[in-house]
């Protein structure tokens, strides 16, 4: 009878536990920078390398890239050979080749996303089906999706439609963070040479 509370007791911790994976898109053309943003470098390192260090350092590491067919990038990809689609697509692209509770959506254009702000998420009682941080009341990245939600986005074919429109149809919740760089995107030469350049030297 005691062993079989144990066997209880561990199944129990096991459901308890939340699994997180990240989809990283990067399948854009980057047409307003002129190169690919995830070959750009901040303090030597490229917004990919970061991004992904980032992550592991919140021990997520189950990802998968959604990269253009330019972009060489060696391992957990899956290539979006259609990027006028937009990032619906790319979503739904990432989404079919990952299993998970949670799944972070995170753009190459913000390599500044620190493991404190994810800690936040991942810690965080879970009262929304999208969490979203927020710095002294604007929202920024990365979102935090759940399966729920990942269902929805799978079934969609309305690429005309854009995530913002999708994501209002769920509950959000909102967690403060004390990082302004969620704000922050890098879309140009000009955007690069204000929060890279100038902020690194």
């Amino acid at each position: 009878m005691y062993h079989i509370k144990i066997c209880f007791l561990s199944i129990s911790l096991q459901i308890m536990i939340e699994s997180f994976s990240l989809i990283l898109l990067t399948a854009g053309k980057s047409e307003r920078m002129g190169i690919q943003k995830a070959n750009l470098l901040l303090n030597g390192k490229s917004f990919y390398d970061i991004i992904i260090s980032t992550y592991k350092k919140s021990n997520i590491t189950d990802r998968i890239n959604v990269i253009n067919n330019k972009l060489e990038i060696k391992n957990k990809n899956t290539i979006n050979n259609f990027p006028e689609k937009g990032r619906l697509f790319s979503l739904q692209l990432g989404l079919k080749e990952i299993e998970s509770d949670w799944y972070f959506i995170q753009n190459i254009d913000n390599p500044f996303v620190s493991a404190e702000t994810l800690h936040k998420f991942i810690n965080c009682k879970k009262e929304a089906d999208i969490i979203q941080p927020i710095y002294y009341g604007k929202k920024g990245h990365p979102i935090l999706i759940s399966e729920r939600v990942k269902q929805v986005i799978l079934k969609e074919t309305d690429y005309k439609l854009t995530l913002r429109d999708l994501f209002s149809k769920f509950s959000k919740q909102q967690i403060e963070v004390d990082d302004n760089t969620i704000l922050t995107n890098i879309n140009t030469p000009e955007d690069y040479k204000k929060y890279c350049i100038e902020k690194a030297s």
